[in-house]
């Protein structure tokens, strides 16, 4: 039997182990969303979503992998496309400067982030929790958009303020 000191040595090493991989795998989804953006926004661009037979970049971008789109809300794929509009595209900012930051914190203070400011606003974004960022930064969440479909017609509605 393995003693007090002993045991909690091995949960804490446990715990340790599973953070560090935690943290990895957040790293990778953040930084997959800036490339994301970076995909939406060209495809955005060359309205792609026309050749591979969708009406709206909105159809596109909602429809599921199966169909042919890219299964996103049409908030989030926003949110990415404008992140890497701003940061990458526009200020020139390389997407990995941008994965510890956060896509969502990054487009909650993109309005602030200027080539005088971006790399204080990155920074911030890097140090701040969400919820601190936006009182640091005076932002005020809007609700988002909400889609429905009725499973039984196939009618859809939305409710929300539009991106």
């Amino acid at each position: 039997m393995l003693a007090p000191y002993q045991q909690e040595s091995r949960e804490v090493e446990e715990a340790r182990s599973v953070h560090q991989r935690l943290v990895a795998s957040r790293q990778a989804q953040e930084q997959n969303a800036i490339a994301e953006g970076l995909y939406l926004a060209k495809l955005h661009d060359l309205e792609g979503w026309k050749c591979l037979g969708f009406d709206t970049f909105k159809a596109y971008v909602c429809a599921p992998l199966e169909s042919g789109g890219a299964a996103l809300t049409y908030t989030t794929a926003c949110r990415k496309r404008r992140v890497a509009e701003h940061y990458c595209i526009g200020l020139g900012i390389d997407p990995k400067r941008l994965v510890s930051a956060g896509y969502s914190k990054l487009d909650a203070v993109r309005e602030y982030a200027n080539a005088d400011t971006v790399d204080r606003v990155i920074s911030d974004a890097e140090a701040m929790g969400d919820r601190d960022l936006k009182v640091a930064y005076g932002v005020t969440s809007a609700p988002h958009v909400r889609q429905y479909e009725c499973p039984s017609c196939g009618f859809e509605w939305q409710d929300g303020e539009e991106e």
